[in-house]
């Protein structure tokens, strides 16, 4: 019944401007990609604010691995005062929706962003729970929008992340090596 609904209400003007069928969607809830029956069966905790983002497009989403594998030990370490970043200029035009972070085997911990786009801020976020990591050793982050990054733009990601920024505390996290030899390396 829910996913009539969502068929009838969501995917039919869009099937209706692209030809796409319900099938060919992929479902967020929060930051998490999840099984579309899953997803629609899980639809009980929808209120005002909540955001269900359903997307498809003509080609492969990419994805750009700065670093081969994870590294469990020894930790990399942070404190809620550190800022880590990572800079990256497209060669052609992106659309930028989300990044990963490096989890803990902590069970959660907390973490703020900044995204720039030719040194302009287009979105921040302060401090959020990272709690249901993706798997072992990542935190997938969709950003609030999505950006557009022109071929030649630089697009800028500055994080924070801490135990608790309340006192700032120390995180233990898995961490890349070598980051410098992406290059080397398979990416999607």
């Amino acid at each position: 019944k829910l996913q009539n609904k969502i068929e009838k209400e969501v995917a039919d003007p869009i099937v209706g401007a692209t030809g796409r069928t319900l099938a060919m969607f992929k479902f967020f809830k929060g930051s998490k990609m999840v099984d579309k029956e899953a997803f629609l069966s899980s639809l009980t905790d929808i209120s005002d604010g909540t955001t269900i983002l359903a997307t498809t497009g003509f080609s492969k989403a990419s994805v750009f691995k700065r670093f081969e594998k994870p590294y469990e030990w020894p930790y990399w370490g942070y404190y809620g005062t550190n800022i880590d970043g990572a800079c990256f200029v497209p060669n052609q035009t992106v659309i930028f929706c989300g990044f990963t972070l490096y989890s803990t085997d902590q069970p959660s911990f907390e973490a703020k962003y900044k995204i720039y786009v030719d040194d302009n801020m287009v979105e921040e976020e302060d401090a959020f729970v990272c709690s249901e990591f993706e798997d072992k050793y990542y935190f997938r982050i969709k950003t609030k929008k999505l950006h557009e990054v022109k071929a030649g733009s630089k697009l800028e990601i500055t994080t924070q992340v801490a135990k608790s920024f309340s006192d700032n505390g120390y995180i233990s996290c898995y961490y890349g090596q070598y980051g410098e030899n992406f290059e080397q390396f398979e990416n999607e």
